[in-house]
């Protein structure tokens, strides 16, 4: 059984690591762009409360964390290094 599509963005941005556009996620996919931003919507919805959010930059999308957690990030950052 084939994966929804917000589950087959969510893996291929999480693959990626950088943003994608929506017109290669729908190639990729072999869905229509409307259908892309239908999937993100979705994806935003169940991401919800969780540490990572979608990251836009023009019709570019990215799986990041929650700008909530930059505190603790940088800590374990200064941390490590």
């Amino acid at each position: 059984m084939m994966m929804e599509l917000e589950g087959q963005i969510e893996g291929v941005l999480f693959w990626r690591g950088e943003p994608v556009s929506l017109g290669q996620l729908a190639a990729w996919l072999n869905q229509s762009e409307a259908e892309i931003r239908a999937g993100l919507k979705i994806l935003e919805n169940k991401l919800g409360e969780r540490g990572l959010k979608l990251v836009w930059s023009g019709d570019e999308v990215a799986l990041g964390t929650d700008p909530r957690l930059s505190p603790l990030i940088e800590k374990l950052t200064k941390e490590e290094l």
